[in-house]
């Protein structure tokens, strides 16, 4: 699913992120995230149509190829950095049929820039930061071997080395599997807060985090494991717990829902709607 369109043409070139396109709902909703979660946020995004677009596309492709992103661990990638006095925001990417990197493909437009690096400089007290983590769908002697709960462990210790949630609220955004994994690292973080030397750190960011934003999560399972159950190959660990009526999965959402009562966290998210080249989750999941 494209998580980012060109927009019509309005007076100036800045315009702010609620007014966009209500055709593109997936970008309308992230658009809101921050007013949603962090009412005080001002966000804004380029005119695209612009005369000087092209020129505009073109520098924001460079600049990302000259900077590049801090990656601060094996599994978490820094797009910016900013003041101590600043709100986190992680993107986790979803499943992906081969080794690849998914940490940033998944939030790129069709020109191929990294939008999460556009917030930032719209709002200069926002950390942008994207994992990556072990999502294939296919097993081999490298790739599809962790499980979920091993998956989440590991970032959940990474994301408080890198300091996550323990200065200022923190918001996860999840794409597809990705707010499933979100909604595990918030049930380590809390069935474990009595294990290991980063007890006060892991309550630190519970009560940091203000909530999720879901781009087409599947809540309820999939529909699309069946596909994948009749591909010729070994399924990765992850593929099982998106099953429909997965039991586990099930058990997580409903430990998910009361810490979201306990900690008074916001959920807000979108799914599919429009026809794209592949559905993965119905609306109903979603």
């Amino acid at each position: 699913m494209r998580l980012w369109k060109r927009q019509k043409r309005r007076s100036g070139s800045r315009r702010k992120l609620t007014t966009m396109d209500t055709r593109s709902p997936a970008t309308r909703a992230f658009a809101r995230l921050f007013l949603f979660f962090h009412g005080r946020a001002r966000l804004y995004t380029p005119d695209f149509t612009s005369p000087d677009s092209e020129r505009y596309i073109a520098h924001c492709a460079r600049n990302f190829r000259e900077t590049g992103y801090n990656q601060t661990s094996d599994s978490v990638y820094e797009l910016s950095s900013a003041s101590e006095y600043r709100t986190d925001v992680v993107f986790f990417h979803g499943l992906r049929p081969g080794p690849a990197g998914e940490h940033l493909s998944t939030w790129r437009s069709k020109t191929g820039e990294v939008w999460l690096k556009w917030l930032h400089e719209d709002n200069p007290s926002l950390r942008i930061l994207a994992v990556s983590y072990d999502a294939s769908m296919k097993k081999d002697s490298r790739n599809g071997r962790m499980d979920i709960y091993q998956v989440s462990e590991n970032l959940l210790r990474e994301l408080i080395t890198r300091g996550v949630g323990q200065t200022g609220p923190v918001i996860f955004v999840g794409h597809s599997f990705g707010g499933i994994i979100s909604k595990e690292i918030c049930r380590q973080a809390h069935q474990n807060r009595d294990l290991g030397d980063d007890i006060l750190k892991r309550t630190t960011l519970l009560k940091n985090l203000r909530g999720l934003f879901c781009f087409g999560v599947p809540h309820r399972g999939s529909l699309f494991t069946n596909v994948v159950e009749k591909l010729n190959f070994e399924k990765g660990e992850l593929v099982d717990y998106v099953k429909v009526l997965n039991k586990d999965l099930a058990r997580l959402n409903d430990v998910f829902d009361r810490l979201c009562t306990k900690y008074e966290w916001k959920v807000a998210g979108v799914g599919e709607s429009k026809p794209t080249k592949l559905v993965t989750f119905s609306n109903h999941s979603a």
